[in-house]
């Protein structure tokens, strides 16, 4: 009996379950060398194969928030209103480079 149907898990294999597990590893911030002595692997190329994934999935998710952020995003006024103490005029030189 294989290990993944005593788990109840018939349609995964180990090496699933191992790509699976190595990724949420990944997900949650473990170095390279941290993925290699849990994993077993001699070679840092093969951590980093997983994190790269990670991140991918981070950015990925990232995105889609900035992108719910945007489309809930209020109506904001282009024009300002300007302050009392406030003057309109020639004081639009770049103030970065010296007089």
């Amino acid at each position: 009996m294989r290990s993944t149907d005593a788990a109840g898990l018939q349609h995964c294999s180990a090496h699933e379950l191992r790509k699976a597990s190595g990724l949420a590893t990944a997900e949650r911030g473990a170095a390279a060398p941290e993925l290699c002595g849990v994993f077993g692997w001699g070679k840092l190329d093969t951590a980093e194969i997983y994190i790269r994934e990670a991140n991918k999935s981070k950015m990925s998710a990232n995105a889609f928030t900035r992108l719910e952020e945007y489309r809930n995003r209020k109506s904001v006024s282009l024009s300002r209103t300007r302050s009392s103490g406030e003057t309109i005029g020639k004081n639009t030189r770049d103030k970065s480079k010296p007089k």
